[in-house]
Protein backbone atom coordinates (compact mmCIF):
# COMPACT_ATOMS: atom_id res chain seq x y z
CA UNK A 1 0.00 0.00 0.00
CA UNK A 2 2.71 2.50 0.99
CA UNK A 3 4.71 1.64 -2.13
CA UNK A 4 1.73 2.47 -4.34
CA UNK A 5 1.15 5.78 -2.60
CA UNK A 6 4.82 6.73 -2.81
CA UNK A 7 5.35 5.65 -6.41
CA UNK A 8 4.65 9.24 -7.39
CA UNK A 9 7.48 10.97 -5.49
CA UNK A 10 5.59 14.27 -5.61
CA UNK A 11 3.24 12.76 -3.02
CA UNK A 12 5.99 11.41 -0.79
CA UNK A 13 6.24 14.55 1.32
CA UNK A 14 2.48 14.46 1.95
CA UNK A 15 2.35 10.99 3.46
CA UNK A 16 3.21 10.47 7.11
CA UNK A 17 3.24 7.52 9.43
CA UNK A 18 2.44 7.81 13.09
CA UNK A 19 2.36 5.62 16.11
CA UNK A 20 4.40 2.60 17.02
CA UNK A 21 5.52 1.79 13.44
CA UNK A 22 7.18 5.19 13.12
CA UNK A 23 9.47 4.50 16.05
CA UNK A 24 10.41 0.88 15.41
CA UNK A 25 14.15 0.83 14.80
CA UNK A 26 14.02 -2.07 12.34
CA UNK A 27 11.10 -0.66 10.35
CA UNK A 28 12.35 2.92 9.87
CA UNK A 29 14.96 2.05 7.18
CA UNK A 30 12.28 0.22 5.17
CA UNK A 31 9.95 3.22 5.37
CA UNK A 32 12.75 5.62 4.43
CA UNK A 33 13.76 3.30 1.60
CA UNK A 34 10.20 3.39 0.28
CA UNK A 35 10.35 7.18 0.22
CA UNK A 36 8.37 8.03 3.33
CA UNK A 37 9.51 11.30 4.86
CA UNK A 38 6.97 12.15 7.58
CA UNK A 39 7.15 10.44 10.97
CA UNK A 40 5.04 11.22 14.01
CA UNK A 41 5.92 9.69 17.35
CA UNK A 42 5.13 10.28 21.00
CA UNK A 43 7.27 13.04 22.53
CA UNK A 44 9.21 10.51 24.62
CA UNK A 45 10.23 8.65 21.43
CA UNK A 46 11.48 11.70 19.52
CA UNK A 47 15.17 11.47 20.55
CA UNK A 48 15.39 7.77 19.62
CA UNK A 49 13.59 8.33 16.31
CA UNK A 50 15.76 11.32 15.43
CA UNK A 51 18.90 9.33 16.18
CA UNK A 52 17.78 6.55 13.84
CA UNK A 53 16.81 9.00 11.11
CA UNK A 54 20.19 10.72 11.47
CA UNK A 55 21.93 7.37 10.93
CA UNK A 56 20.08 7.06 7.62
CA UNK A 57 21.20 10.44 6.25
CA UNK A 58 24.55 9.03 5.10
CA UNK A 59 24.23 8.49 1.33
CA UNK A 60 25.62 4.95 1.44
CA UNK A 61 23.24 3.95 4.23
CA UNK A 62 20.32 5.66 2.50
CA UNK A 63 21.13 3.72 -0.69
CA UNK A 64 21.17 0.50 1.32
CA UNK A 65 17.79 1.45 2.84
CA UNK A 66 16.33 1.82 -0.66
CA UNK A 67 17.73 -1.59 -1.60
CA UNK A 68 16.34 -3.03 1.64
CA UNK A 69 12.88 -1.67 0.85
CA UNK A 70 12.92 -3.31 -2.57
CA UNK A 71 14.04 -6.61 -1.04
CA UNK A 72 11.28 -6.39 1.55
CA UNK A 73 8.71 -5.82 -1.18
CA UNK A 74 9.96 -8.93 -2.97
CA UNK A 75 10.06 -11.07 0.18
CA UNK A 76 7.76 -14.06 0.30
CA UNK A 77 7.27 -14.35 4.05
CA UNK A 78 7.35 -12.42 7.29
CA UNK A 79 10.35 -14.42 8.42
CA UNK A 80 12.22 -13.38 5.27
CA UNK A 81 11.36 -9.73 5.95
CA UNK A 82 12.51 -10.09 9.55
CA UNK A 83 15.83 -11.56 8.42
CA UNK A 84 16.35 -8.75 5.90
CA UNK A 85 15.73 -5.94 8.39
CA UNK A 86 17.80 -7.60 11.08
CA UNK A 87 20.70 -8.03 8.64
CA UNK A 88 20.44 -4.34 7.68
CA UNK A 89 20.53 -3.32 11.34
CA UNK A 90 23.51 -5.56 12.08
CA UNK A 91 25.80 -3.74 9.63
Amino acid sequence: MIEGLLRDQANASLISICGEAARRRLLVPVLIGLGLRGFSVAPAAVPECLERLHELTDLAVFTRARELAQSVLAARSASEVRALVQAFDAV
